[in-house]
């Protein structure tokens, strides 16, 4: 997977593939750019949202095709449930 790390000394953001359990690797690291040690966090961005016409964009609303499986959902499932559907 790909993480993105920032460092506190120089300010430098670069992205660097990992596996899952490595992605903690660079932070234990000198920094690549400045050399300074103990300085590389993990950059925690969000990933990009993915538009209702399956483009990349933010999503404002739900999806007609959603909301429409949803309600089939909430309203088959016995007991009480926590879905909101507007």
């Amino acid at each position: 997977m790909i993480y993105e790390y920032i460092c506190s000394v120089c300010q430098e953001v670069w992205e660097d593939n990992q596996t899952i359990d490595n992605r903690e690797k660079p932070c234990r690291e000198r920094c690549p750019h400045c050399k300074a040690e103990n300085s590389v966090s993990r950059a925690y961005n969000a990933p990009p949202a993915l538009s209702s016409d399956g483009g990349k964009g933010i999503q404002t609303r739900t999806p007609n095709w959603m909301r429409d499986r949803l309600k089939n959902i909430k309203k088959y499932s016995p007991g009480p449930n926590t879905i909101n559907v507007k």
